[in-house]
């Protein structure tokens, strides 16, 4: 998912939501009947000049509770956090538990740990102060020094700073053969956060040239040309026109491996029926920060390298130049999935939702092909019954079951509750409750799930080969590489 990253930036209709967090949580605790449990979660902002103490997270503010429960339901103890974000949990259950963060919405977020002590902060991209645009405000840059143009080609804008990321120009949108060409966007629509040169906000516009590998002929698009915009500012309701020359990037960059594609499409045999490959990507991206423990973009990263392929491509090996305009902080990862459409049975016709199965590698340290790591979780069934069909009566509280994946060792699961939106012929998604365990099991306690409403679940394989659960459970943090492989379920109702 994007996420990650490309994902990460908005709940799409019919699309499972972008999962913005890693979970796994171990360690150990022996035996009283009770115990206590403390942790704190904060926010951590990473700004062009360095990180910012610890803040509480907004989220914590009442009425959000945290609170565990024991496994068969005997002990349920909560509690509010503090003013800095920390909690302290007395009388929480000895060994396994369920630790229970309810956001102010009223969404359960499950955490299976046996940790008594638990970090559920996050890092952020930019700064704490960025604000949102209330009105609209349109942004027109006039380019010019652009490559020349192909209909596929991408101009995209970044800001560190401020955690702005944006297709000023998608694909599709600009002509072929131009050298120059207005791009208007509106900073509301997004909403995308505002930036100022007041607050050190340094803004890069970047083009993303169409070329075709004369090997494999693939059609990839690489960075070419950008332009740094140090003076920028973007005020709320503001209309500005902006004349930017860009000029050609050096192209110091280089992505030579082999890309199996064929190996992401072997996944569909496990995969439920009717399952239909919609597509291959992969993406050279830029991260302000480490790769590792770093910070999380408000909206996706920029892009060095991207190719987006039909099913049925085949194995390539690519052996592609790309520029390197971003500054000495930002590190370069690549990521590979396949997207998938699984199509199921629904009143009187069928419904369908995509998943993914994605792999990443650091560009300084890529892996002599690009194959999946982990395939998706299999046999998915509620309450012991399977699921490729519409199940009813699974009650408040079900039980979510897989087997494990033929291929890779999961290092834990998330299991994503989505309710279903229905207007009309419109199905979008709302998230009802989160569960992370290491078993192939997801038990949601009762009074998870609302009478009345018809849910979907979605099961994800996380492939995190770092470890880093083992000594510091923090869930929320970023953790690399990442690979995942997800599932999705018929919906099913209480």
């Amino acid at each position: 998912m994007r996420t990650t990253s490309r994902a990460v930036s908005g709940r799409r209709a019919a699309l499972v939501s972008a999962v913005v967090s890693s979970l796994l949580l171990a360690c150990g605790d022996s035996s009283p009947p009770t115990r206590r449990i403390t942790g704190s979660r904060t926010v951590t902002y990473w700004m062009d000049s360095g990180k910012s103490p610890p803040i509480p997270s907004p989220d914590t503010q009442t009425p959000a509770r945290i609170g565990a429960r024991s496994l068969d339901g005997s002990i349920n103890v909560s509690t509010a956090f503090d003013a800095s974000g920390n909690f302290t949990l007395e009388g929480a259950p000895a060994g396994a538990c369920l630790l229970d963060f309810t956001t102010q919405g009223g969404v359960h977020h499950f955490y299976r740990t046996e940790a008594a002590n638990i970090d559920l902060g996050g890092d952020v991209l930019g700064r704490s102060d960025v604000r949102f645009p209330t009105q609209p405000t349109q942004i027109t840059f006039d380019l010019s020094g652009l490559a020349q143009t192909d209909p596929q080609d991408v101009v995209e804008i970044t800001s560190s700073n401020a955690s702005v990321w944006e297709r000023l120009a998608p694909q599709g949108t600009l002509g072929a053969g131009l050298t120059a060409a207005s791009v208007s966007f509106d900073w509301k629509a997004r909403p995308t956060p505002l930036v100022s040169k007041q607050t050190g906000d340094v803004v890069y516009v970047h083009q993303i040239s169409t070329r075709v590998d004369p090997g494999s002929g693939l059609a990839y698009q690489v960075a070419a040309t950008s332009a740094q915009v140090p003076d920028l500012t973007v005020a709320d309701g503001a209309t500005l026109d902006v004349p930017l020359v860009l000029a050609p990037v050096a192209s110091t960059g280089r992505l030579n491996v082999r890309w199996r594609p064929t190996q992401f499409e072997a996944a569909l045999a496990d995969w439920p029926v009717n399952t239909q490959v919609l597509g291959h990507s992969l993406f050279v991206e830029g991260i302000s920060g480490p790769l590792d423990l770093g910070p999380g973009p408000r909206s996706g990263n920029p892009d060095l390298v991207q190719i987006l392929a039909p099913p049925g491509t085949a194995d390539a090996t690519l052996d592609l130049a790309y520029g390197q305009f971003l500054p000495a902080m930002w590190t370069e990862r690549l990521q590979t999935y396949v997207t998938v459409r699984l199509y199921f049975p629904f009143l009187n016709g069928r419904i369908y939702y995509s998943v993914r199965m994605s792999m990443q590698a650091a560009m300084s340290a890529l892996p002599s092909e690009l194959v999946p790591t982990i395939r998706p979780p299999r046999s998915v069934q509620i309450g012991g019954a399977d699921t490729f069909q519409v199940r009813t009566g699974v009650g408040t509280g079900p039980l979510v079951s897989w087997t494990p994946p033929t291929t890779g060792t999961a290092d834990y699961y998330i299991v994503d509750i989505e309710r279903l939106q229905i207007s009309g012929t419109s199905v979008t998604f709302a998230q009802a409750a989160t569960l992370r365990t290491t078993e192939a099991q997801a038990q949601f306690p009762a009074g998870t799930l609302a009478s009345g409403n018809q849910y979907v679940a979605f099961i994800t394989a996380f492939r995190e080969p770092t470890g880093h659960y083992a000594t510091a459970p923090a869930p929320n943090r970023r953790h690399f590489p990442q690979d995942i492989a997800q599932t999705a379920t018929a919906p099913f109702s209480p």
